[in-house]
């Protein structure tokens, strides 16, 4: 990930709430062993919708990851093991404006009842507003 990128990830609300309910952030060993995805199903088409007139699909370096946008600017990756999806990611390139990004991605949280969470697995939630802070406070303080 490049300096000037912003990265998250997605999760299934759901299942971050039953765990983490009174809880700010998510562990690394949390994160990394939860079934995220097990029982949650977001279609390709739904990625499409929310963000196919801003980032189009693009070629991954890997077959078990499906990319929207360029790696090296705004992008989502779809990862895949065993066709089970394993991880959502998001990352924003701060170079340019973000605001219809976050937009979007608000109304896509809100659609497939998810939330963001930042790098350091901080759960933000689904409002773009508390994303864009978090950006602002990790690049600006």
């Amino acid at each position: 990930m490049a300096i000037w990128q912003y990265k998250g990830f997605i999760l299934p609300k759901e299942l971050v709430d039953s765990f983490f309910e009174r809880e700010a952030k998510i562990s690394e060993n949390d994160f990394d062993n939860i079934n995220w995805w097990g029982n949650y199903k977001i279609g390709k088409q739904n990625f499409i919708v929310a963000f196919g007139h801003l980032i189009h699909e693009e070629k991954s370096w890997s077959d078990e990851i499906i990319q929207f946008g360029n790696l090296s600017s705004t992008c989502i990756e779809v990862i895949y093991e065993n066709n089970e999806m394993v991880e959502v990611s998001f990352r924003i390139d701060l170079r340019k404006s973000f605001t219809s990004f976050l937009i979007m991605l608000e109304s896509f949280l809100k659609e497939n009842d998810c939330y963001a969470l930042n790098s350091n697995l901080l759960i933000l939630g689904q409002e773009s507003e508390s994303i864009k802070q978090d950006i602002y406070d990790f690049y600006c303080s």
